[in-house]
């Protein structure tokens, strides 16, 4: 939280700061109150997702079904984590993208990287986390 507060402080004011692995509505909170304005799940918790979005704040949950990815969009979700992206795979983001809301953001996250990008972004994929070592880089397209 104290890393997070001090990026906050330093970064323009259109950069996404904030925090990742929210898995109560208290830790939504705690990156809100630090000046985070990125909340990132690895799960679709509806209630997360709200305090997020009751907050003002940018919410991407964790989803790898049809099922999950509405439910967080109906809750206020952003945009989508499709996670663990490995699982998921091509298949099914192609087929995620064929039935949810034209535009949905789509970001796949777990062993992307960046030999492997071309494909993910050619299927639908909005936005990514490169996996590297170190750091990982998150984009947004």
């Amino acid at each position: 939280l104290e890393g997070i507060a001090a990026i906050a402080r330093m970064a323009p004011p259109d950069a996404l700061v904030g925090g990742g692995t929210m898995l109560t509505p208290g830790d939504v909170d705690a990156v809100h109150a630090a000046g985070g304005r990125l909340v990132v799940a690895p799960n679709c918790n509806v209630a997360v997702i709200a305090q997020a979005r009751q907050r003002g704040m940018f919410a991407a949950p964790g989803v790898a079904t049809p099922t999950e990815a509405f439910a967080a969009l109906e809750a206020g979700a952003s945009v989508l984590k499709l996670f663990p992206a490995e699982m998921i795979g091509l298949d099914g983001l192609t087929a995620m993208v064929s039935v949810l809301p034209t535009g949905t953001g789509l970001w796949p996250v777990g062993g992307i990287t960046p030999e492997r990008l071309m494909p993910w972004v050619k299927a639908g994929a909005t936005g990514y986390l490169l996996k590297q070592t170190p750091p990982a880089e998150l984009v947004i397209r």
